[in-house]
């Protein structure tokens, strides 16, 4: 049982009251009084009341991002192909890999879209659509004329290629970079959806 000191009557100088504290103000459940409790038991307690806090903290829906082309991250390949009007013969998968049903890891379906003769910003390119688990992850920009596009990125967004700086942008994490062909390219990635595939390949690949 606890104790504290209640502060006195305004306007007086008695010294406050000693008042009991319920039991139900530190241990709701009355866990930790039990004396048949063991040292493990507790321990599994107290991780279950950490597991329980961490999932109160976490988001309740997505919140998708602008990347570019005017498409959202979360958005599916059907929707995305709509809001592109994409013909179905313009719409090349060069990337389709999922797990098995009979795979016991979480499901993993990295789908990755390649859209040729796209504007963006001004600047004619080829996109790559980067889809995991059926929601869009990243989009990478492969311009024609990168000097031409990396001024358009300047002027428009106010957007510096060269910075060491990760640029962010309505939440979306933007930089560049060079494929295995030396080609440059643009990346517009969701923060949330990036780590998350990181994550599944350090853990389950």
């Amino acid at each position: 049982m606890a104790w504290r000191v209640a502060p006195s009557p305004s306007g007086t100088n008695s010294p406050g009251m000693r008042e009991e504290i319920p039991q139900s103000a530190f241990d709701p459940a009355g866990y930790f009084h039990h004396k048949s409790r063991s040292p493990m038991s507790l321990i599994k307690y107290l991780l279950l009341l950490v597991c329980v806090f961490l999932s109160s903290c976490r988001p309740a829906d997505p919140r998708p991002e602008m990347l570019t082309l005017d498409v959202h991250s979360y958005d599916s390949p059907q929707a995305v192909m709509q809001s592109l009007a994409v013909k179905p013969a313009d719409w090349k998968v060069i990337e389709n890999t999922k797990t098995g049903p009979s795979d016991k890891r979480p499901p993993y379906h990295l789908l990755v879209v390649s859209v040729e003769n796209v504007m963006d910003h001004g600047a004619l390119g080829t996109a790559r659509l980067h889809f995991f688990n059926n929601r869009l992850s990243r989009v990478s920009f492969y311009p024609k004329d990168f000097a031409y596009y990396k001024r358009k990125l300047r002027s428009d967004l106010d957007i510096e290629l060269d910075s060491p700086a990760l640029n962010l942008r309505f939440g979306a994490r933007i930089r560049s970079g060079k494929d295995y062909k030396d080609e440059p390219y643009v990346d517009f990635a969701d923060p949330v959806l990036d780590d998350e595939h990181n994550e599944w390949i350090s853990t389950y690949s």
